[in-house]
């Protein structure tokens, strides 16, 4: 039986169109969940998964839940079409980030 390779944040980002849309820059001084943006969720069971974020318009990239976004937050958790942020400093700061709705 053939062992599966290891999924890498590279790999999930390239899955989810990672680099293929550009994203727009954002300007000026802006609240802080305008500076993230959620391009693609993986759930996974017993808060496993990763999410493909945009951070201040640059190319998004493959997050798993627990490591850091940037400097101040990291991917607390993932579902269904949204992914929570948390900072990681230990204040009390959570954003929500979900997914466009889909045009029916």
């Amino acid at each position: 039986m053939a062992q599966a390779s290891p999924v890498t944040p590279q790999a999930i980002a390239r899955a989810l169109g990672g680099g293929l849309a550009p994203v727009t820059p954002v300007s000026g001084a802006a609240p802080a969940i305008s500076r993230y943006a959620l391009v693609g969720v993986v759930a996974g069971r017993l808060r496993a998964g990763a999410a493909l974020i945009s951070v201040d318009g640059q190319e998004a990239k493959a997050i798993r839940v627990g490591t850091l976004v940037d400097d101040g937050m990291k991917l607390e958790s993932v579902s269904g079409r949204r992914a929570i942020l948390a900072s990681a400093t230990g204040a009390s700061v959570k954003l929500t980030l979900e997914l466009p709705q889909l045009d029916q």
